[in-house]
């Protein structure tokens, strides 16, 4: 049975792509977690859907050295398709820095094996710069014949995906 589109919704993201909602669809609000290790606890749950990988995991431990890495999963169980992400937890109001963002990346790209995607998911909300960084250094890592996407989401694009995904425990988000 084929939807009927006159009754849909969409919206367009760089990091979802297009998405299409009934009308009458209301975005959830969702509140962003109390603390670090409870961001990073609901990532991996986020992020099991998202890579359809079940073995997404929180790389090491507390003072473990981490390249800049809090989470490591395979895109679709794909070997060759190492996803590394970090979670930034930030103070309502604040904003991730391209200089924060640039020292992340930094070290992810010495992690090994190589990653080939990295993201950098923050409560911060949505940046333009942000977003120009990452394409930016991702072209330059072209560049250098190294295959890597690199992404930065904010808050804005976590909570449209935590919405995409039916199947994921809103409720354990926020307060």
């Amino acid at each position: 049975m084929r939807k009927n589109l006159t009754d849909t919704r969409v919206l367009r993201t760089p990091a979802l792509g297009t998405l299409q909602y009934m009308s009458g669809y209301t975005p959830t609000h969702i509140g962003i977690p109390k603390n670090h290790a409870d961001f990073e606890r609901m990532s991996v749950v986020l992020f099991r859907e998202l890579l359809e990988d079940p073995n997404v995991k929180r790389l090491g431990r507390s003072g473990q050295k981490q390249y800049g890495i809090d989470l490591l999963g395979y895109r679709k169980g794909n070997l060759k398709k190492l996803v590394g992400i970090q979670c930034k937890k930030k103070q309502p109001n604040a904003k991730l820095t391209t200089t924060e963002a640039r020292k992340e990346i930094r070290k992810a790209l010495k992690y090994r094996p190589l990653l080939s995607e990295y993201i950098i998911v923050t409560t911060a909300g949505d940046d333009t710069k942000l977003d120009q960084l990452a394409t930016e250094l991702t072209k330059q890592q072209a560049d250098k014949r190294r295959r890597i996407k690199i992404q930065i989401w904010g808050w804005d694009t976590l909570e449209d995906l935590i919405d995409r995904y039916s199947g994921y425990p809103n409720p354990r988000f926020g307060s």
